[in-house]
């Protein structure tokens, strides 16, 4: 269940002297989980895809993506690969059909199948994701309170302290606690394949031809 930003207040506003609720540490709070999700890896989702025959590229709409994990078509996992890699396998890769084994991401949110498949499959492709915040956000997910709520804290009072001629203003704490943010990313690094933060549902998301 998604937390309310105004969640973590306690955890920040004693230690930062001054500061009150509101945007300013909304801003704080949303930009740290950013920065976590993207260096860690360690917030995950998992989406179910309905292949389409003659379909090869898939867009996930509903959540923002930093990375795939693990790609799976029909269960067996496929190989991460670039437009570079294929083009100097087979010059005809984007028009060609076959054995779908390998996988390219031709933006953040979209996956592309190599081979284009043949056949539509229900749930044909499984994806564990890397996931991050949006911008506009006002609540995170559960895991960050949850599971990472420390490090979300250092973050955001270390960006509020960093902030100039404030109340708040702290060179030294902010020197702090963006390590000690830095040290909360590396710990959630080094476990994120030990630790499940996946959720499974499945969805149909919009492939192009």
């Amino acid at each position: 269940m998604p937390r309310p930003l105004a969640d973590f207040y306690n955890g920040i506003l004693p230690y930062a002297s001054g500061l009150t609720p509101g945007a300013n540490v909304d801003w704080a709070i949303l930009d740290a989980a950013i920065e976590f999700s993207r260096n860690s890896r360690a917030v995950r989702a998992e989406r179910t895809i309905n292949v389409v025959g003659g379909t090869h590229t898939y867009t996930v709409t509903d959540i923002r993506v930093t990375q795939v994990e693990v790609a799976l078509y029909r269960g067996r996992p496929l190989a991460a690969s670039t437009e570079r890699n294929e083009t100097a396998r087979n010059q005809l890769w984007r028009t060609e059909g076959g054995e779908v084994t390998r996988y390219l991401r031709p933006t953040e949110q979209t996956i592309r199948l190599v081979l284009i498949p043949g056949a539509s499959v229900t749930g044909g492709l499984v994806v564990t994701l890397s996931v991050a915040p949006m911008e506009t956000d006002t609540a995170l997910d559960d895991t960050f309170y949850d599971v990472h709520r420390t490090a979300i804290e250092h973050g955001a009072l270390g960006r509020l302290h960093m902030q100039a001629k404030k109340p708040w203003t702290d060179v030294a704490l902010a020197s702090y606690r963006m390590n000690q943010f830095g040290i909360e990313i590396g710990r959630a690094h080094m476990t994120a394949f030990n630790m499940s933060t996946a959720s499974r549902e499945t969805t149909t998301i919009s492939g192009v031809a």
